[in-house]
């Protein structure tokens, strides 16, 4: 039987080969027979499969001559060229090639694996920002994780409230020059910097995006100085004044001489930032906004002059200014564990802002009686620049299952408004002049923050 099955096989090939199937349609008789055909080959498979799981008895005289590697790879053999001889059969590639007519779309079985690694690769060069390319470029820009998560549950605002003990400086303030009997050395005698309260409140929200922060800040300070010098007969000591206007008053030597200072400082920022990590133990948080600035100075001096006791020279002086601009800057959080961390904060603001100062002396005149007046008005425009630094340490907490952080602060603050001193000197040639000064805040701050 086996022997008739070989025989016919080439038979029925070389009957079918001449032909092909763009000689006959779908529906032909011929069509069914090459299904016959395939049948025939499909049993004849199923038959070597059959014979190699249980091959055929044979005498013990052939069980010693031949070996069952060599009979197992003769029946592979076979069943090899039996499988080649069907999917090469006229018959066989007809009816794949109808039924690809029929479903263009459909892939063959030997293509489906490589569909579907292909959009695997692609996702997974999507989904890792550190997948690298052909060309050693990655497929996305890398992201660092947000610092400031969203709180569970939570409006994800928080409310800050500052401490400010600030004291605050401004340069070329000189009230007098104190000079002892017939010695060149004269002493400059400069305002006493106190030390004041202020306070600073925020209100900010984080945006669950990607971890942006939102902050509206006013911080708000008044701060003054004094000072005073009186002659002393018995050392011989003499005061001369330093500000005087159109040469008003008697005399360059005075008994006393008194100044008072004060300085009002109101702050708005409307501030944009992100923090992130950088490291296990380090976030950045480069931020940036507007900025609002009210700056006002009054400076105070009398003058009581040497013999004129009841006619007190006085000067009066204000400095106002306003700015608006926009202010950068970085902010740093080194953690050192268990909520404790080390906080360092540096920005610059430039400002678009107009001055206007007014200067005025009063005295009565003790030989005739009439007072005595000078006045000394300017305004301008210009930029001025503001630079802050903050350093300190911080401890934050987490409760009720992150649903809302406790947060406070213990730092130094230094701030620097170059060239806010804008009043006017008289020279010795009686011509005005602007030493400019820059005014300083340096001081501690302790706050209390609180994210829900």
């Amino acid at each position: 039987m086996k022997l008739a099955k070989f025989c016919l096989l080439p038979l029925s090939l070389s009957i079918l080969s001449p032909l092909s199937s763009e000689q006959f349609g779908e529906g032909s008789d011929f069509q069914y027979e090459d299904e016959r055909e395939i049948a025939i080959l499909d049993e004849e498979q199923v038959f070597d499969q059959e014979e190699m799981a249980a091959p055929e008895k044979t005498s013990p005289v052939k069980q010693q001559i031949a070996s069952p590697s060599i009979v197992q790879q003769q029946g592979k053999s076979s069943t090899y060229d039996r499988n080649v001889l069907r999917q090469n059969h006229p018959a066989a590639q007809r009816k794949i090639a109808s039924q690809n007519a029929a479903a263009p779309k459909q892939q063959s079985p030997r293509a489906k694996p490589a569909s579907r690694t292909k959009p695997i690769a692609q996702s997974a060069e999507q989904m890792s920002p550190s997948t690298p390319q052909a060309n050693g470029a990655s497929s996305q820009k890398p992201t660092n994780m947000s610092a400031r998560p969203p709180l569970t549950n939570g409006l994800n605002l928080w409310v800050l409230g500052e401490a400010l003990l600030w004291q605050a400086n401004e340069e070329n303030l000189t009230y007098a020059y104190e000079q002892e009997g017939s010695s060149s050395f004269n002493e400059i005698k400069n305002l006493d910097f106190d030390w004041d309260w202020g306070f600073r409140v925020a209100l900010g929200y984080n945006a669950p995006r990607d971890g942006w922060d939102f902050s509206l800040m006013w911080t708000h300070i008044h701060n003054h100085a004094e000072d005073s010098v009186e002659n002393d007969i018995d050392d011989q000591e003499l005061i001369m004044p330093v500000w005087n206007i159109n040469n008003v008053g008697v005399g360059n030597l005075m008994d006393k001489a008194k100044a008072r200072w004060n300085v009002h400082l109101e702050q708005v920022d409307l501030g944009l930032g992100k923090e992130y990590y950088v490291g296990k133990h380090l976030t950045l948080r480069p931020n940036g906004g507007l900025r609002a600035d009210w700056i006002y100075q009054d400076y105070d001096v009398t003058y009581v002059p040497t013999g004129f006791t009841a006619f007190p020279q006085r000067v009066e002086m204000t400095n106002r200014f306003f700015g608006f601009g926009f202010f950068a800057g970085l902010d740093t959080d080194w953690m050192l564990g268990q909520g404790f961390s080390l906080y360092g904060m540096a920005d610059f603001a430039l400002l678009l802002g107009f001055f206007d100062v007014d200067q005025k002396v009063r005295q009565t005149n003790p030989n005739t009686g009439t007072p005595q007046q000078g006045n000394i008005d300017s305004s301008l425009r210009t930029g001025k620049g503001i630079l802050d630094l903050n350093l300190g340490f911080k401890w934050s907490h987490l409760y009720t299952k992150n649903s809302w952080r406790l947060t406070f602060k213990a730092g130094y603050e230094y701030h620097v408004y170059f060239d806010q001193n804008q009043f006017s000197l008289m020279a010795n040639n009686q011509k005005y002049f602007k030493p400019d000064g820059d005014l300083t805040y340096q001081g501690l701050t302790l706050s209390g923050q609180i994210d829900f």
